[in-house]
């Protein structure tokens, strides 16, 4: 590597993969959000669909038809939403450690998420206080 113009400085690699990672969490948490809100339009689809009573389908077969269609749907989005939550844990995983804790693209929200824990825990720790 001592060759002219075959140096590579440092960190330079550690900065690719920062921008990487960002675009992958980036990625994940719009899918993660396009798959949710596309669940609720599905839900609110099926909701007269499946159900029993004044509202809902009469048709017992349709009715039949359309939850076993519900329940496949229901399936799929739990195993995207499963695959998704599981990626971005392991992203965040990265994130939270050297060298990527130090990475200018996570800088910003690593201190805004432990402002945001270190909120909760003062919340939650009032909130058992005042159960007492």
């Amino acid at each position: 590597l001592s060759q002219a113009g075959a140096s590579v400085p440092p960190g330079a690699t550690t900065e690719v993969m920062c921008t990487k990672l960002a675009a992958l969490k980036k990625k994940f948490v719009t899918q993660l959000q396009t798959s949710q809100e596309d669940y609720e339009k599905m839900r609110k689809k099926y909701e007269t669909k499946i159900c029993q009573g004044l509202g809902c389908e009469s048709d017992d077969a349709k009715r039949i038809e359309y939850q076993a269609e519900w329940d496949l749907i229901v399936a799929e989005y739990s195993k995207k939403h499963a695959f998704l939550e599981k990626l971005l844990a392991k992203i965040e995983g990265f994130i939270e450690e050297p060298p990527f804790s130090r990475c200018p693209e996570f800088e910003g929200y690593l201190a805004n998420k432990a402002q945001f824990e270190h909120g909760k825990d003062l919340l939650d720790k009032s909130e058992a206080k005042t159960a007492r």
